[in-house]
């Protein structure tokens, strides 16, 4: 007998992007599949959505349901025991339902996540996260989206519900995702509760989904500290530290490519608190020597570009041996043409937060 599959779409505004989305799914997914969305919305207006699609369902709800209670009543009125999240502010193409699906079935996972890419330039916005005692990073955030490192189908103690497909039935008897935490960690605390039930998580590095994120018209971050502190009292005794894997997978991967020197001079750009954990596995996974530390730290995590001639003076690119630079984002030094010029050293390394390795040297802006 087919596997069936049920669709739940929480929505709560921009209509552009929720139109978007349908008609990519249309385009990729089997006819039969029925897709529910969840239009909730304290304004009426937000909400006046329909659809020419026959498979499409559109339930109105004229208040802010947020996540966690949207995506529990989109479940609930599913057909099927297969049940795909989708967030209205993504986009498919190619061949990801095929391989969502097919991950699923043979991984026999509670849940299994889609590789989602940033929406301007291919590279993964999100494939699975990890923990480093502090928060958590997306192991291998900012690869091409073909880079070897991502594209293999792979466990993972958390993933995003962005794009997803879930076990009804284990969704059900562990109680679905937490309505205590409003808009925000919903979908880490359902993946630690899973494995904490026995059941596992993937991720599925070639179901690649576009993600834009962020996109809803109303701004609920003022919640957010109340919400992690919820999070966090709920599930500290689940956290399993692993971020030291992907920087072992990403070290032995570096290695293979790249010949090091002994000898570095660590300059710390990150933003992050527990350094001294990140220092010592850099440079025991690297097997090389630290002879100085120079810290310039930033005070927003993840940013999109750190120019370095202007955090770093002038005596740094003048040292003769060569630098590991630590930043939050790997992809943030790409644009320093100046400082390239000013330092000319081909065994200069870029390591960031989330597990990436790379030469400095081949960071370009293209």
């Amino acid at each position: 007998m087919k596997e069936k599959y049920s669709i739940v779409i929480p929505y709560h505004s921009n209509y552009l992007l929720l139109t978007n989305c349908i008609s990519s799914l249309i385009k990729t997914i089997p006819a039969e599949t029925e897709i529910i969305i969840i239009a909730n919305n304290s304004n009426p207006k937000e909400i006046d959505i329909s659809f020419p699609f026959s498979n499409v369902r559109v339930y109105k709800y004229n208040q802010d349901l947020l996540y966690p209670k949207a995506v529990n009543l989109g479940i609930s009125l599913a057909e099927s025991e297969n049940i795909i999240l989708s967030d209205a502010d993504t986009y498919y193409t190619n061949d990801w339902f095929n391989q969502l699906t097919s991950c699923y079935h043979e991984t026999e996972a509670a849940i299994v996540g889609s590789k989602l890419l940033f929406t301007d330039n291919n590279r993964v916005r999100d494939f699975g996260m990890g923990f480093n005692g502090y928060n958590w990073p997306h192991p291998f955030k900012n690869r091409p989206s073909s880079h070897p490192l991502v594209i293999e189908n792979r466990p993972f103690q958390s993933i995003c519900t962005a794009s997803c497909i879930i076990d009804r039935k284990k969704y059900e008897k562990i109680g679905g995702l937490s309505q205590e935490l409003g808009f925000s960690y919903s979908d880490m605390d359902l993946c630690l509760r899973f494995w904490e039930n026995g059941y596992s998580v993937w991720g599925c590095g070639k179901a690649e989904v576009y993600h834009k994120g962020s996109s809803t018209k109303r701004d609920f971050s003022h919640y957010r500290k109340d919400i992690r502190g919820k999070f966090f009292q709920r599930n500290s005794m689940r956290f399993k530290m692993d971020m030291q894997v992907y920087y072992e997978q990403s070290s032995i991967y570096f290695k293979s490519r790249n010949s090091l020197n002994q000898e570095y001079v660590f300059v710390d750009l990150s933003s992050i608190y527990n350094k001294e954990w990140h220092y010592n596995l850099i440079s025991d996974l690297l097997e090389i020597t630290i002879l100085d530390y120079y810290t310039f730290e930033q005070t927003s995590r993840d940013l999109k570009n750190l120019e370095l001639y202007e955090n770093i003076p002038s005596y740094i690119f003048h040292l003769k041996s060569p630098l590991i630079y630590f930043v939050d984002n790997y992809t943030s030094l790409q644009n320093n043409s100046l400082w390239k010029l000013l330092r000319d050293e081909p065994k200069d390394i870029v390591i960031d937060r989330h597990g990436n390795i790379e030469l400095f040297a081949n960071l370009t802006n293209k």
